[in-house]
This record gives C-alpha cells, sequence and structure tokens, in this order.
C-alpha cells in the first residue's frame, strides 16, 4: 500500500498523481473531464460533468453515449489534459471517446488502483461503524493501539 493511498481515502479533494492525471472522491471532479470509475467490478470511463454535489460521467457502449451518476465518496481517476468539447453532458458525441492512448493496459492500471482505493474507503468505513460503538475505554483502548502500529 503506497502513501498516496492512504492520504486519497477520506479525504474530499483532489490529488495529482503525475502531471496531467489526479486522483479525486466523486463530487470533486470537475466538468468535462476525461475520468473513470469502477462500477461494481467494470471500469467505466468516459467524460465526467458536476451535477450540484454529484458527479455525472458520460460513457459510450456499442457506440452510443449513456449516461451515469459516480457516487459521492467513490474513487475516481482523472486525466486533466483530456476535456470533452460539450458544454453539457447531453452534448457528449461517440467520437470524442478515441483515445488511443487509453489502450487495455492503460484500462487495466487504472481499474487496479481504483480498485485498492476502493477497498481502503470500505475498509475505512467499517472501521468507523466499528468505532461507533465503543465505550469510552474502548475508545482509548483503540487509539493507543494505534499509536503503536503509527510508532512502528
Amino acid at each position: 500500500m503506497n502513501e498516496f493511498n492512504l492520504n486519497l481515502i477520506g479525504l474530499p479533494r483532489v490529488i495529482e498523481l503525475e502531471r496531467g492525471v489526479k486522483a479525486a472522491i466523486g463530487g470533486a471532479c470537475p466538468s468535462r473531464v476525461f475520468g473513470c470509475h469502477m462500477f461494481g467490478n467494470d471500469l467505466r470511463y468516459g467524460f465526467i460533468y458536476k451535477n450540484g454535489s454529484n458527479s455525472r460521467i458520460a460513457y459510450l457502449i456499442n457506440d452510443n453515449v449513456k449516461f451515469g451518476t459516480i457516487n459521492r465518496g467513490q474513487c475516481v481517476v482523472m486525466f486533466t489534459n483530456v476535456l470533452s468539447e460539450a458544454g453539457n453532458i447531453v452534448n457528449v458525441q461517440p467520437a470524442e471517446f478515441n483515445q488511443p492512448w487509453f489502450n487495455a493496459d492503460a484500462q487495466d492500471l487504472v481499474q487496479e488502483q481504483l480498485t485498492v482505493l476502493d477497498t481502503l474507503a470500505d475498509e475505512r468505513n467499517e472501521l468507523i461503524d466499528m468505532l461507533k460503538d465503543l465505550s469510552i475505554q474502548g475508545i482509548q483502548e483503540v487509539k493507543k493501539c494505534a499509536e503503536e502500529i503509527m510508532n512502528r
């Protein structure tokens, strides 16, 4: 697990991975940017648009543009140098999805990273749920254990 993964989970902001490639929690994505997120076990990619506090994505299935919602708190990888020409999500055209650089190898790398991030986010949420039910003494014991782990 790398430092990027640990820093991203739970932070509602964008983190630069490398030039033009950023990771974010859903809801923190700018409009028109090319991005990816996990939809079940599948990688979904396309153009992201802000919709209030949510993000929507235009993606391609069988040469038809479809629309989906990126759940708030879901991890997203964005390629900020690739923008849709469409000012509105309903105007995205199938030709815009032709991104030769985003081949099968690139998709596999992004899917692997998103799977790790989503798993860490789920584990974090489980831990938070467990902590809600602890007594004061239990919280103090967990804090002591966490401090010991962090000091290793």
